[in-house]
């Protein structure tokens, strides 16, 4: 990599970092005040409104720290004599110490908390599948990738004793440990119903259990897709997911959104859709972080940029038209604005 390339990357990392605090320590109103005004008065405005998000974000104890290392940077150096001995005392080099120390103590905490969220990570990559499904007359490939270190996103799948296998895509509200929670919670439902559970009644029993057992506020958008092994008709329950694409040699086509996201009633109704898949005839699903990921200029990647990469590459095999999607967002976006899990599944019929 040469170092205009070097430069270019470091001032987009730079960029996005300094959107990324915008974002956490101001609210959108005072955004929208900092627009109105002179650059020389917003520049204040903006370093003070930080400062004080800052210090109201510290434990008691850090803020009179923070306070102290504040006051001292804008004290002249303080000269005394005691007992025949001069002494100097550089108050800013005290501001700078007591800075130090501040982000030594906020750091710690941030390791603290990484290292429980790596665990986590690790637990719940355990819980996805080790490797890609194998189900006969079907070329599948499964595709999950949280935007932090855990994420809402589930991808599984789920092999029956009657030669059916089940597909999860849920996307759960929210983002991060929180999410991850309950989509390893709805990921147990899924386990200990779909064995017992008529494929048709599933989803009913799913958003019966998920919402008793979530905190109000939160839902989940869920797809379930049964194969059953030589079989060309593939079954559907869709539960305000984003509408699967179906691939085929006259063009692509957008298949049912389904019924109302998981969680948001104790009960609800929901149907199956039956789709026929003929050779080479791709089925497509995937989660808003696909299609949501954010350019530099801050445009999204779209659904017409994912049906063209589709179009283009048709042809190829589940494996490799999944990479093919991923590398054109991967390129879009430059893998640094996205904003939300990323999943996707794509089914070939052999």
């Amino acid at each position: 990599m040469d170092s205009d390339s070097k430069k270019e990357k470091f001032f987009n990392s730079f960029k996005r970092e300094y959107r990324e605090i915008k974002k956490f320590y101001l609210s959108e109103a005072q955004k929208k005040k900092l627009q109105k005004m002179l650059f020389l008065r917003r520049f204040f405005v903006f370093n003070f409104l930080i400062l004080k998000a800052l210090y109201l974000k510290l434990q008691s104890t850090r803020r009179i720290i923070f306070l102290l290392a504040i006051f001292f940077l804008f004290q002249a150096d303080i000269s005394f004599t005691y007992q025949t001995y001069s002494y100097h005392l550089q108050l800013r080099f005290l501001s700078a110490v007591l800075l130090l120390f501040l982000l030594l103590l906020e750091l710690k905490d941030k390791l603290l908390i990484r290292d429980e969220i790596l665990a986590a990570r690790a637990i719940q990559s355990a819980l996805s599948p080790e490797v890609q499904p194998k189900i006969p007359g079907f070329d599948t490939y499964l595709f999950c990738q949280p935007v932090n270190e855990v994420g809402g996103d589930l991808v599984d799948c789920i092999a029956l004793p009657d030669q059916s296998h089940i597909i999860a895509l849920a996307d759960i509200s929210g983002k991060g440990l929180p999410a991850a929670l309950l989509m390893s919670k709805l990921q147990g439902f899924i386990h200990a119903f779909a064995r017992d559970t008529p494929f048709a009644n599933m989803m009913d029993v799913l958003n019966t259990k998920f919402y008793h057992t979530i905190p109000r506020q939160s839902f989940a958008s869920l797809i379930l897709i049964r194969l059953t092994v030589d079989n060309p008709q593939i079954q559907i329950l869709n539960a305000g997911h984003l509408p699967p694409l179906l691939v085929t040699k006259s063009g692509i086509v957008s298949l049912n959104k389904g019924g109302l996201a998981i969680g948001l009633r104790p009960e609800n109704s929901y149907s199956v859709q039956s789709v026929l898949l003929n050779p080479a005839d791709i089925f497509i699903a995937y989660s808003d972080g696909l299609t949501e990921a954010f350019d530099d200029k801050g445009e999204q990647f779209g659904e017409e940029r994912l049906m063209q990469t589709l179009k283009e590459n048709r042809s190829l095999t589940a494996n490799r038209i999944a990479e093919r999607i991923l590398k054109e967002v991967g390129s879009f976006s430059d893998e640094q604005y996205l904003k939300d899990d990323l999943s996707l599944i794509v089914i070939k019929k052999k």
